[in-house]
């Protein structure tokens, strides 16, 4: 008999972004964001979870739920770029993200659950992807845009 499938849901326990300039530095608004805009460099998005161990697990489905601020960015929908990090916490230094990456277009005051490619998941199994942020190394203001800091990870598996 297979097993039933298990979901669950699990909140980001913090989220910040690092920009480059001034020597690099967090954030620290409470907001996750990602782009270039004004003189602070590109920023890098983090969510941090604390996950279950999925060791010797079979995800049949990832999904994030996140919602773009009201404000900051552009009024136009953006192309934002969803990938796995492996922090627990904020690192000390520019934060770096793994290879595969999902896009999803978010317009101001937009929150809504995306579907994570099957490519996230063997990090995910192994324990080496801790969260996801959003990165992508552009200087084009066309896409910055700011999140909230609190989102939600739903991961389904056997």
């Amino acid at each position: 008999m297979d097993a039933q499938p298990t979901t669950v849901t699990i909140a980001a326990s913090s989220g910040d972004s690092w920009h480059d300039n001034f020597g690099g530095q967090w954030y620290g608004q409470n907001e996750v964001v990602q782009g270039k805009w004004g003189i602070y460099g590109i920023y890098r998005g983090l969510w941090f979870f604390s996950l279950p161990s999925l060791s010797g697990k079979t995800i049949t489905q990832i999904r994030m739920y996140v919602h773009r601020k009201n404000a900051g960015g552009n009024a136009v929908p953006v192309t934002t770029y969803f990938k796995p990090h492996t922090y627990t916490s904020k690192p000390s230094g520019a934060p770096s993200y793994q290879s595969p990456q999902t896009t999803a277009s978010f317009k101001l005051n937009e929150g809504k659950w995306i579907t994570v490619p099957s490519s996230f998941y063997a990090g995910f199994v192994s324990g080496s992807y801790k969260g996801i942020g959003i990165y992508i190394n552009s200087t084009s203001q066309n896409y910055y845009a700011k999140f909230d800091a609190t989102a939600k990870l739903e991961i389904t598996y056997k």
